[in-house]
């Protein structure tokens, strides 16, 4: 199920990326409490 969707440019690493996409799912699904991913999304991102 596709719930957002960010579009920015290439130079951007995909855990930024993500980062933006998390902020906007927190405004629209505030109870989302779960996203799964890959190892490449760690430090902050994944805490």
């Amino acid at each position: 199920m596709l719930l957002l969707v960010v579009v920015h440019s290439a130079g951007i690493q995909d855990r930024e990326g993500a980062q933006k996409v998390l902020d906007g799912l927190r405004h629209f699904y505030a109870r989302l409490c779960k996203i799964w991913a890959d190892g490449a999304y760690n430090g902050n991102l994944a805490e």
